[in-house]
């Protein structure tokens, strides 16, 4: 097992300065973690859309990881199949590692422990856009019971003779303009918003002595959270709007086939009424179609 070195940032600027100042061994801590764990996020990596990697692919996701990290001290460093790679392919799994590193944080029970922490193009996920200019983050997450939802957008660095192996400002500039081009995110019948959705930027890095590493190439992954910054943006979707209004009714709706509910039409067919026990709702036919037909299609309910 080797160590990972990992750091929290409240902002960029943090993060830029403990670069700069070179105070990585004290602003970073340790985190125990083994080449099997790494090995099993990266081959998560291609659980999508409800299917899982086969032997194949488990075997070509390790040998991915393989092929970047070495142990060296007990921490991992950059492998020389990544280091002396072609350019183009060193590119490939530096963006790469960054997923891997995403995947390391937002799943391990002693940094975020998300789960399920999904691909956020998968189809079990809908986002709600802001901006639709900006390309989709790469997870969305979910804490345990399901209160908080959690973006996470990957960035790796690519690592040369030339480089310090540190993360750019513009590249965190444009990460976190990913993660706010994000106004809702629906998942298993629920809908969350600003405020229970947190934004992360999660940078892989393979650092120099030159720059605060111990070692050369040595592997270090940060957690940044973006700060907002400018003109807020106040996102309402009267859709969604309309949907939480009626979304306590309709569902009573959707219970009609139980024993102990029925439903009719009433006063020369403009209103559809429910009756449960002693009890009786009605609702304008019309919005009923409507707003029944958009709770099914936009939620999922059968």
């Amino acid at each position: 097992m080797s160590e990972v070195y990992f750091r929290e940032f409240d902002k960029f600027e943090d993060k830029l300065s403990a670069d700069k100042r070179k105070v990585w061994e004290n602003a970073y801590k340790s985190c125990l973690i083994s080449r099997g764990e790494i090995d099993k996020v990266a081959v998560k990596l291609c659980n999508f859309n409800g299917r899982q990697a086969g032997p194949c692919e488990k075997k070509f996701y390790e040998s991915l990881v393989g092929m970047i990290l070495a142990c060296s001290n007990s921490r991992y460093v950059a492998n020389d199949g990544y280091t002396m790679a072609e350019p183009s392919i060193k590119s490939s799994l530096s963006y790469f590692a960054g997923m891997v590193a995403a995947r390391v944080v937002g799943e391990n029970k002693k940094l975020m422990g998300l789960d399920p922490l999904l691909h956020a193009k998968d189809s079990s996920i809908v986002l709600g856009r802001v901006n639709a200019s900006c390309f989709t983050p790469d997870f969305v997450g979910f804490n345990k019971g399901h209160t908080s939802a959690y973006l996470l957008e990957a960035k790796g660095t690519s690592w040369s003779k030339d480089s310090a192996g540190k993360i750019k400002r513009d590249s965190l500039e444009h990460a976190k303009d990913q993660l706010s081009s994000i106004g809702h995110i629906c998942y298993d019948n629920k809908i969350y918003f600003g405020p229970s959705i947190s934004r992360y930027v999660i940078t892989s890095e393979f650092c120099k002595p030159s720059s605060g590493a111990s070692q050369d190439k040595e592997w270090r992954i940060s957690k940044v959270d973006p700060p907002s910054k400018g003109t807020a943006i106040l996102f309402s979707d009267p859709n969604i709007s309309l949907a939480a209004h009626y979304e306590n009714i309709v569902r009573l709706f959707e219970l009609r086939e139980r024993a102990d509910v029925t439903m009719d039409v009433r006063v020369g067919g403009d209103v559809v009424a429910v009756h449960f026990g002693s009890s009786v709702i009605g609702l304008d036919r019309g919005i009923y179609e409507k707003m029944g037909a958009f709770y099914r299609d936009f939620y999922g309910s059968n």
